[in-house]
């Protein structure tokens, strides 16, 4: 009686089969990390914008200079480190963060009348675009007797 043979292994197309499927993993994978990068990013120039508000308004409040007025070199020397980000001054009253790693993302801050630090230019994003908050009327923040001014300003918000 003779012993049956049995074929060990793959055959070419199982092969193939097995190597596109891996690819179709890892391009998900790749995609899914970027996207991952891209939200931390979002989140930084979020905590960004925030901690500028509240340096532009102390500043305001301290020196009594209208928030708008206040130099952005000035800005940048009263905040604090930001982890990966850097801040530098663009025009007189414009500061643009940042990242520090192989796919660096910016966003370019200004100070409205009202005191509102906003959002006016976004560069390395796909899945977030500059979302503009309703408008509104306010007086000058930290002077009461000045004019009603009407502005808008942008939030980062994601697709």
């Amino acid at each position: 009686m003779q012993k049956p043979t049995y074929n060990k292994g793959l055959t070419l197309l199982e092969l193939i089969i097995i190597l596109i499927i891996v690819g179709v993993f890892t391009l998900f994978t790749i995609v899914a990390l970027g996207d991952a990068q891209e939200q931390q990013d979002a989140k930084a120039f979020n905590t960004v914008q925030a901690t500028l508000q509240g340096v532009v308004l102390q500043g305001a409040q301290r020196t009594t200079v209208k928030p708008h007025e206040l130099s952005a070199d000035t800005v940048i020397a009263a905040m604090p480190p930001q982890p990966s980000i850097v801040l530098t001054q663009t025009a007189k009253h414009e500061i643009t963060a940042t990242t520090q790693h192989d796919r660096p993302r910016r966003v370019t801050f200004t100070t409205n009348p009202c005191g509102d630090v906003c959002m006016t230019g976004l560069w390395g994003f796909t899945a977030f675009r500059l979302q503009p908050l309703p408008t509104q009327a306010c007086k000058e923040s930290a002077f009461p007797d000045s004019t009603t001014v009407v502005h808008a300003c942008n939030y980062l918000a994601g697709l």
